[in-house]
């Protein structure tokens, strides 16, 4: 939380109260002016920063297997999600070796697979979100040029 003290000055600091109230007046227009090109923001993103989710013990990763189309990722609670490959072109595109080299991370909630630079969490498998658009279908070779 943010609060702002207006400050006090020294009768010789020179600045006159008119002079004060020309300033603030400048402040109080330029936000006024801020606020209004920002007005499409979501308020509650400002006051409360980053949405985050409740931590749940049942969703870590236990186990995960692959195929040639799909990921199957157990987690604790005995649930089973399986997705396409298609979803995470990183994935689809990495040999048998490169999919079969991932470990548990985040804690226990999410998959690294090192060779393929490629992160998924149980939170957004549960949710059904593919890979953003845009991201590196193939991992760079060791040039930095995509294979």
């Amino acid at each position: 939380m943010f609060t702002w003290i207006a400050p006090t000055f020294p009768p010789n600091s020179g600045l006159s109260l008119s002079r004060w109230r020309a300033i603030w007046g400048s402040v109080r227009l330029n936000y006024a002016r801020w606020s209004g090109c920002c007005g499409s923001i979501n308020k509650d993103y400002w006051s409360s920063g980053m949405p985050t989710t409740d931590i749940r013990p049942g969703e870590r990763v236990k186990d995960a297997h692959l195929t040639e189309d799909t990921l199957s990722v157990d987690l604790m609670d005995g649930r089973t999600i399986t997705v396409p490959l298609v979803w995470y072109p990183r994935l689809l595109h990495a040999t048998p070796q490169q999919r079969m080299n991932w470990r548990v991370c985040g804690g226990g909630y999410g998959i690294h697979w090192p060779d393929v630079d490629e992160d998924l969490s149980s939170e957004g498998l549960l949710r059904g979100a593919p890979a953003p658009r845009g991201r590196l279908a193939v991992p760079p070779t060791a040039t930095g040029v995509p294979a």
